[in-house]
């Protein structure tokens, strides 16, 4: 983002219409505003900061009275900003309107071709895709408290600033959204933990099915086993019965008459 020109329109000090503009140019991109203390360097800044996010540096003194004070003696109660900028070879207008009765700003977006104004739908969205509202106070700040970014508190904000500016917010955004993926998948599956406890116990009946057709064959073939060695048994006794040498030990017909 490079910073074209200010309008100010009733922004505190800055009564009426007032205008500022900066260097674009490559060889002498650098723009000094000098002042005394009061006259409204700090405001100038605080003017673009709001502008673009409505809010306003940490030091800046009663930042809720947006509207200068000359306007409201004259009942005019709007106060308006709008920031100028190129971003790549393309040209935008952001333009902020604060209406004193209402207590509210609205913050609309154009990109200007030819000196045609189109709106940009989602201004918001569009200004933190080039500037991210968690770093911008790294961009806009008061030089006169330029050294608490080294303090000892202040270096996990000004990491944070870092990664985003690298693009790692939004691997880390990423990331989040896959957890909030896992999350919702593992819940989704916990709700049909009863229809995977069916799936398991249909499988156990299964197996136990097959368990018992196996053992009821593992009988079958008992059976047949018992049968055959029961026929081999009465086989062999047929056997002795029939021997010469078991005859020996049978009663004669004689003596089995003489005996009845």
């Amino acid at each position: 983002m490079k910073i074209k020109k200010v309008n100010l329109k009733n922004f505190r000090q800055f009564y009426g219409e007032q205008q500022i503009e900066f260097s674009c140019d490559p060889s002498k991109n650098v723009t000094l505003v000098h002042a005394e203390n009061t006259y409204g360097k700090t405001t100038l800044l605080n003017s673009v900061y709001w502008a673009l996010f409505e809010k306003t540096t940490a030091r800046f003194q009663n930042a809720k009275d947006i509207v200068s004070w000359p306007a409201m003696e004259r009942d005019d109660s709007i106060a308006c900003v709008e920031v100028e900028f190129n971003d790549d070879t393309n040209s935008f207008l952001a333009s902020r309107a604060f209406d004193q009765a209402t207590k509210k700003s609205e913050l609309d977006v154009s990109q200007i071709t030819s000196g045609n104004y189109t709106p940009v739908p989602a201004g918001v969205d569009f200004i933190n895709a080039i500037i991210p509202e968690e770093m911008a106070k790294y961009f806009f700040f008061d030089g006169e408290a330029a050294e608490s970014f080294s303090s000892e508190k202040n270096y996990k904000p000004v990491g944070k600033a870092i990664r985003a500016i690298l693009g790692c917010s939004l691997a880390e955004q990423a990331i989040n959204d896959l957890k909030e993926i896992d999350k919702s998948l593992k819940k989704e599956i916990g709700t049909d933990a009863a229809d995977s406890k069916i799936d398991e116990l249909r499988e156990f009946i299964d197996k136990a099915d097959e368990f018992i057709e196996d053992r009821l064959k593992d009988i079958d073939d008992l059976k047949a086993s018992i049968a055959a060695k029961d026929q081999l048994k009465r086989n062999v006794i047929a056997e002795l019965r029939d021997s010469k040498e078991s005859k020996k030990f049978r009663p004669s017909e004689k003596g089995r008459s003489k005996k009845l």
